[in-house]
């Protein structure tokens, strides 16, 4: 009976511990990575360049107000963005998310700057080469 005791307090399984959700984040991280996305990101120039003029542009509509609530919320696209990992091509996945998302923001603080007579940043050559279309 003692053995049996014994060998059932050593075969139970520890409780089980709940792992907390990622922290919320709208760009990369670099100094504490969560995301496979975001090691890529702030190991990759190109990336990192874009993830930095993405949170300025996000620091700049939060600013002004630029914001709309028919655009997809920053975390969400965040999330979805970080997606990329699945997907084969990460870094072309990552660099057209980033692209859009840019763009939209850029469009958003241009509309505004057209209504205040302001200006605004463009959207980087590298969107525009992914895109000839864009300015």
């Amino acid at each position: 009976m003692r053995t049996a005791l014994l060998l059932l307090a050593f075969f139970t399984p520890p409780p089980a511990v709940a792992v907390p959700p990622p922290p919320v984040q709208v760009t990369a991280n670099c100094d504490a990575p969560s995301y496979a996305s975001d090691f890529l990101v702030c190991e990759d120039a190109g990336l990192r360049e874009l993830d930095s003029l993405l949170a300025r542009q996000i620091a700049q509509r939060n600013k002004t107000a630029a914001g709309s609530a028919s655009h997809e919320s920053d975390q969400d696209w965040f999330r979805l963005s970080r997606l990329c990992a699945f997907e084969s091509d990460h870094r072309g996945c990552l660099l057209a998310a980033y692209c859009a998302r840019i763009t939209s923001i850029d469009r958003a603080l241009a509309d505004r700057a057209s209504r205040i007579k302001a200006t605004t940043p463009s959207v980087p050559r590298i969107c525009s080469e992914l895109d000839p279309g864009l300015p």
